[in-house]
């Protein structure tokens, strides 16, 4: 039975009927290894299949993950000097977003969250930046044999 991730966007628009959710992505681990990537959004829907290193025979770097978007552009997730990076896969090398680990505040005054930033070159793929974001952390960082479900 594969488990899955399922990643979902909160809308404000309707203030009447509270928060509404809708449904982005979802990550799905078949039984068979590797990860299956879903990208919802209005004007269709993208489908990544994926080989984890853990099972691959050939591993990829864990360090990055490259991929095509739904705008057909190559995109890098790549981990430089401890924080993920997505930047746009070309001669340019855009950086879109950055995630931002939590501080402490113990060595210095100024504690803060973690956080995902969208940088403006971003803007118009938020979704597809959290989507492939969560990808990427469970990618690199979770156990050879994920349990997530939402």
């Amino acid at each position: 039975m594969a488990t899955h991730t399922t990643v979902r966007r909160f809308e404000r628009e309707n203030s009447l009927a509270g928060r509404t959710e809708t449904e982005i992505g979802r990550l799905e681990y078949p039984s068979t290894g590797g990860l299956v990537l879903r990208i919802y959004s209005e004007a269709q829907h993208l489908e990544l299949s994926l080989t984890c290193a853990r099972e691959a025979e050939a591993p990829m770097e864990k360090n990055s993950w490259t991929f095509t978007g739904p705008d057909l552009k190559p995109y890098k997730w790549q981990i430089f000097i401890q924080y993920p990076v997505l930047i746009l896969n070309d001669n340019s090398q855009l950086p879109l977003a950055r995630y931002k680990r939590a501080k402490l505040g113990i060595v210095s005054t100024r504690s803060r969250r973690p956080s995902l930033e969208i940088l403006p070159a971003g803007v118009n793929s938020i979704d597809m930046i959290v989507v492939t974001f969560v990808s990427f952390m469970i990618y690199c960082f979770a156990d050879s044999n994920p349990s997530y479900s939402s």
